[in-house]
């Protein structure tokens, strides 16, 4: 099963990687410039309060986070299970959360759910023995998959102001990858039914990205993250790459 479901890491994903860098850099420099064009005495000031208060800008310690969103951009989960198959990859689920425990470093968990199928409809052609005559019969096999991931994750947050919260990171957790076959054939000699398979596994990613605040508790947020799991099924062992290397959503913040 693990061998169908055996997906490959996309050339994609070093390009967005480095868009993803290439944007941070630049809304940090950007912030850098506008918070040191003011007065300096000023911003002395504000950095003072910002340790012994814990800073207000969108990373504080004490602060908690909850972000909500899809993601897309990924390998097909079910891209592999034959050839000859229509498939179908929905996005993903996103959830995760985090606290501050100081003012750049960051722990939290995350979870992600994502489906996908797979159908593949074919022709066979048997003997009627009571009509004496060749019939074409029709059977379908479809294949619905799950990938589903929990991680903690460890995330170091840079300063960008009041608004943006840029950050980098990486998880490790446990994940599943859950296939169920549904057979349906008019050939009297295929039995047809269902049945379901699953695997877990351990996994580890990194992962970069920003969040942007609206008001003082709710904002927009991407990511760009990468997984790689492994999976031991019968004594075999085998890696996969997840999908959903943008994840797009809101945040909410609270203390």
């Amino acid at each position: 099963m693990i061998n169908r479901l055996s997906m490959k890491t996309k050339t994609l994903f070093p390009s967005l990687l480095t868009l993803a860098l290439l944007f941070l850099c630049i809304v940090s420099y950007g912030q850098f410039s506008n918070n040191n064009s003011g007065n300096v005495i000023g911003n002395n000031i504000k950095n003072d309060k910002s340790e012994d208060e814990g800073g207000d800008g969108p990373f504080s310690q004490g602060d908690k986070f909850v972000n909500l969103g899809l993601g897309f951009v990924g390998s097909e989960v079910g891209s592999s299970v034959g050839s000859g198959y229509s498939n179908s990859t929905g996005p993903s689920f996103e959830f995760n959360s985090e606290k501050a425990m100081t003012d750049h470093l960051g722990l939290g968990f995350a979870t992600s759910y994502q489906g996908a199928s797979a159908t593949n409809t074919f022709t066979t052609q048997g003997y009627d023995s009571y009509t004496n005559t060749l019939v074409n019969y029709t059977t379908t096999d479809k294949y619905s998959i799950s990938f589903i991931q929990f991680s903690v994750r460890g995330a170091y947050h840079f300063t960008a102001g009041n608004k943006f919260d840029p950050y980098a990171g990486v998880g490790l957790g446990y994940c599943e990858v859950i296939e169920t076959l549904n057979e349906t054939t008019n050939d009297p000699s295929v039995a047809g039914g269902s049945s379901t398979t699953g695997a877990p596994g351990f996994m580890f990613g990194a992962f970069g990205g920003t969040r942007y605040f609206f008001s003082d508790h709710v904002g927009a947020w991407f990511e760009f993250q990468f997984n790689r799991a492994s999976f031991t099924v019968n004594g075999y062992s085998t890696s996969i790459s997840s999908s959903n290397y943008l994840n797009l959503g809101l945040v909410f913040k609270w203390r």
